[in-house]
């Protein structure tokens, strides 16, 4: 069952003619998982209101985590606003994704967010409209962020160029001259596979190690249009092949297996049609390797991936085979178990990924 903490909040507004808000920027600091809805006193609609719902504990096996975000703009008076861009930013202020809402001011995407981000922001601008920011704290310890929020007319409306046509601002859409693509989603991962599969081996988790930037266009109709797919092998052995499933095709991103070759490689993936974020697969997809290009001893998979592969992805106890960490990571020298540089890696996953997920930041002194 999700925990949901609910607060309600209910803010009694009044009205005088000619009356105006000149509001400016806001800020909104909500606790996570609490609950606030502001009532138009007059039209009974809901205005405002925070719908987060915490995480439980889950496996996942991952130094990222799924956060997904719902969000319903509106006008003062309760009317849905449509082609309102929500900007996804971390705590120093980089942008992370964007994406715009729907006819009905709705919006929703999944985003993984790195365990040890501390807070998110979401800015949130419509041609006409004060710009809202709100200021997500703890946002890791959220499973889902869900947010109904209202925005006022500007009083100094300035206006804004749209070169292509596709309704999203020049200054907010990464593609400006191209109707066809609005936004980006970036996820940048270390992936690291023990290639004794399906034994435990050795279990130093360096027999083929690689960073994957994983790169979504997305249209202003929130649909993602193309993939990219970036990998700079960082240790290999000669054997291994190296793919990744993406909304059910198939790709094979190494060049030659009889090589243990470092040389980038780049996977350029046009979809067929556009496909709804909500409905895309979540990033990184479903990487995986063939140990030693023998077919007949499996794949390995990440745990916490959707996938259509059938085999184990984790022992008996747990131990998965492949693990996602963050660029720069060091992994352990040849022959020399994990375990043994990184002495929390047994509790973090024999916790199914829910403690010590900071376990490859600890290495023994």
């Amino acid at each position: 069952m999700k925990t949901i903490i609910t607060m309600t909040i209910v803010a009694m507004l009044t009205f005088s003619c000619g009356g105006g808000s000149g509001s400016g920027t806001t800020e909104t600091v909500v606790p996570a998982g609490v609950t606030e809805n502001t009532l138009n006193t007059e039209s009974e609609v809901i205005l405002s209101s925070v719908g987060d719902v915490l995480r439980e504990g889950e496996a996942l096996f991952s130094t990222s985590l799924p956060v997904d975000f719902e969000l319903t703009v509106l006008d003062s008076s309760g009317n849905p606003l449509s082609l309102a861009v929500i900007t996804l930013k971390d705590e120093n202020g980089n942008v992370l994704t964007s994406a715009a809402t729907d006819e009905n001011g709705y919006v929703r995407f999944t985003f993984l967010v790195a365990s040890d981000a501390s807070a998110a922001v979401l800015s949130i601008i419509r041609e006409g409209y004060e710009t809202l920011e709100i200021s997500i704290a703890d946002i890791t310890l959220l499973e889902s962020v869900i947010r109904t929020v209202s925005l006022d007319k500007s009083e100094n409306a300035v206006a804004v160029t749209d070169s292509d046509g596709d309704g999203v601002p020049d200054e907010l859409d990464a593609f400006p001259y191209d109707s066809e693509l609005a936004f980006t989603s970036q996820n940048k991962i270390m992936i690291a596979f023990d290639g004794e599969y399906p034994a435990k081996g050795d279990g130093d988790f360096n027999d083929y190690v690689a960073k994957l930037q994983i790169t979504e266009n997305i249209n202003s109709r929130n649909e993602v249009v193309a993939v990219a797919v970036h990998i700079v092998p960082a240790k290999t052995e000669a054997g291994h092949i190296m793919g990744i499933n993406i909304n059910g095709k198939r790709y094979i991103l190494s060049k030659d297996p009889l090589i243990a070759s470092d040389k980038p490689f780049m996977l350029n993936v046009t979809l067929s049609e556009p496909v709804p974020r909500n409905k895309m697969q979540m990033m990184p997809y479903d990487p995986f390797l063939i140990p030693a290009n023998d077919a007949s001893r499996g794949e390995i998979h990440l745990p916490w991936v959707e996938t259509v592969y059938e085999g184990a992805r984790s022992d008996g106890n747990g131990r998965p085979w492949v693990i996602v960490v963050t660029d720069g990571w060091k992994w352990p020298d040849e022959g020399v178990s994990i375990e043994s540089v990184y002495p929390d890696f047994d509790d973090w996953y024999l916790s199914g990924g829910t403690e010590f997920s900071d376990w490859y930041l600890n290495p023994a002194i």
